[in-house]
């Protein structure tokens, strides 16, 4: 978005440290709003496109609901554009991006998407995991699979079953485990809980 004025550093209403703000100008819809200067050079419109986009093409409710459709179109661009974004350094951080096609039209996503194979409760996932999210190079697969064929579970089985087996003999924390194996703490904590990868190596864990 454009911006129109800096506003000077002052805290949000969620934030616990200070941030740059500054005045914007939507270029769709000429709403005038206050965002940090990192969001608003970020965000091409106010939130409106997203929103009128997917509802001009009757696609952004189903039965009452917002459309799980819409859901994961907008997380598969927050991931690769939001440095914000929780996993962005898997994704955007990696130089992963959206097609062009599919990042500025909600309505092309959701017409390959049905064509593809979409069912309530796949996950889309990228075919070869350094490619971007592009028609060739995607698929929807369920949440176990999308874990399994992720980078960030990059662990081997026998791995998994060292962890398991050293784990409360070595004394080490998860945070240490973590760091040896290069991987989060949380997915070490899945790992000796059985939440992720089961005995017999493939992910179990609920989505």
């Amino acid at each position: 978005m454009k911006l129109l004025k800096k506003l000077g550093r002052r805290k949000s209403e969620t934030a616990k440290f200070y941030q740059s703000w500054g005045l914007f100008l939507c270029p769709f819809c000429n709403k005038r709003i206050e965002k940090t200067l990192a969001n608003g050079k970020y965000n091409n419109s106010c939130g409106c496109m997203r929103t009128e986009h997917a509802i001009k093409h009757g696609l952004f409710m189903i039965d009452g609901k917002r459309n799980p459709i819409f859901t994961i179109w907008y997380l598969m661009r927050e991931r690769c554009k939001n440095p914000k974004a929780t996993h962005y350094k898997y994704y955007g951080g990696r130089g992963i991006s959206v097609c062009s096609e599919w990042a500025n039209d909600f309505a092309i996503f959701h017409k390959w998407a049905i064509e593809h194979g979409w069912e309530k409760g796949l996950q889309i996932d990228r075919i070869n995991n350094d490619g971007n999210y592009e028609p060739l190079n995607c698929r929807f697969v369920t949440c176990q699979i999308n874990i399994q064929n992720s980078r960030i579970a990059k662990l081997t089985p026998e791995q998994i079953v060292e962890i398991r087996q050293k784990y409360g003999k070595s004394g080490e924390t998860y945070k240490e485990f973590a760091k040896h194996y290069e991987v989060n703490g949380g997915t070490i904590s899945n790992i000796i809980r059985n939440k992720t990868w089961g005995n017999h190596f493939s992910p179990v864990k609920k989505c």
